[in-house]
């Protein structure tokens, strides 16, 4: 919600969002009552960053169309605007096409060698983009929900970190692909509600505990492509 108070119709006090997943809230109060729907709750125009729950060294400009992660020592790091989302939507390119620039800036932006997007479609799991593998097997390299570290994120809908994937007893060995000479794995999937819509990969070439800033910023952007993946998947 962007703006206005949701207050108790019990006792008046101040509602507190409590989260259930992507887009579900539920609301609490210190007197107890809850509620799925809070009382009087304003009608506003629609964010799509609003749905996400934003830690608190998460910064949206809204007068850029950009959203920022405050890194340690007040590091900002520039997530995807509103103008790179719309483009997925709006482009008439081919949905693959746009990925690539996306898994490329993606990479860039947060320092790895490797990102890569998996597509949901007939119960798989379909290479669709990626910045660091090899980009001749997009559309040919297909996972099971569960299959792999990528499938066990999209199988469980949550985000998994491992620091040394050759070694997670999860990985599995896809040829020609190039990912065995990566070893630190960020896996986290893009849902629509509980609906999967594919998974995001980051990989670096060395062993590698991820930060929570590291991580909050896969889930992010995860969170983000949804809006405008959803609406290109519809149109396949």
């Amino acid at each position: 919600m962007m703006g206005g108070i949701v207050r108790c119709r019990k006792c008046g006090k101040k509602l507190m969002k409590e989260r259930v997943d992507y887009d579900h809230i539920h609301w609490k109060c210190e007197c107890g009552f809850r509620t799925k729907t809070p009382h009087s709750m304003p009608t506003t125009r629609v964010n799509p960053y609003e749905s996400i729950a934003h830690p608190p060294f998460i910064r949206l400009e809204e007068e850029r169309g950009v959203m920022k992660l405050m890194g340690e020592g007040e590091k900002e790091s520039e997530l995807l605007s509103f103008e790179e989302l719309t483009l997925i939507v709006s482009s008439g390119e081919p949905l693959e096409k746009i990925l690539s620039r996306i898994v490329r800036r993606i990479a860039n932006r947060l320092g790895v060698e490797v990102c890569s997007i998996y597509l949901h479609r007939r119960g798989k799991l379909t290479l669709a983009a990626t910045w660091g593998l090899r980009r001749s097997l997009v559309g040919k390299v297909s996972l099971k929900v569960g299959e792999g570290i990528t499938g066990w994120a999209a199988k469980n809908r949550e985000l998994v970190s491992v620091p040394d994937a050759p070694e997670d007893e999860r990985y599995h060995f896809v040829p020609d692909l190039g990912e065995e000479k990566f070893r630190g794995m960020i896996s986290c999937p893009i849902l629509d509600g509980r609906r999967l819509l594919g998974v995001v990969n980051v990989q670096t070439r060395e062993r590698r505990e991820f930060s929570r800033f590291e991580k909050t910023y896969v889930h992010v952007i995860a969170s983000l492509l949804r809006f405008p993946l959803r609406e290109r998947m519809k149109k396949g």
